[in-house]
């Protein structure tokens, strides 16, 4: 009967050290919490966060700061340059818009579904300087024509 109690007393111990070592472990010592208190002083003098500003309002700022003004307390002349700078972006997404559509434009005349688009309506493509040269030659060839023709028949 002693052998079962001692193996029962053992078994017990077992259990039970495992419960008191986490005890022991969830109780910060002396220099985590210095450190504790060190990390909360530093985040409490810091106060809130940063805040980053938006594209806009960061090139507003960095305007500003180019001549020499102070960033905050200027609500007319944020509201200049950032009008300043939406008119310069829409006026700059026109040109652009306006260099790429012509470019497009000029790719687009020399495929063959362009050409064959403009001759089912009655135009001509011509896709070199040669080709417009030919072109002119014969409607100019025309006209002479056309013009002997109605002074024969006078």
């Amino acid at each position: 009967m002693s052998l079962l109690l001692r193996i029962l007393c053992l078994m017990g111990l077992l259990w039970l050290a495992p419960l008191a070592s986490a005890q022991a472990a969830d109780a910060p010592s002396e220099a985590e919490r210095t450190t504790q208190a060190a990390v909360a002083a530093t985040v409490a003098a810091r106060g809130q966060p940063v805040q980053t500003p938006d594209f806009l309002e960061h090139l507003v700022d960095s305007v500003l700061g180019l001549f020499d003004l102070r960033t905050s307390g200027n609500t007319p002349a944020h509201f200049a340059i950032s009008g300043l700078l939406i008119v310069i972006a829409l006026l700059a997404r026109r040109i652009v818009t306006g260099i790429i559509f012509a470019l497009l434009r000029r790719v687009a005349a020399k495929t063959e579904s362009a050409a064959r688009y403009a001759s089912s309506r009655g135009k001509s493509v011509a896709k070199s300087a040669g080709e417009k040269a030919k072109a002119a030659a014969s409607a100019a060839k025309k006209k002479t024509v056309e013009t002997a023709r109605s002074t024969q028949l006078r």
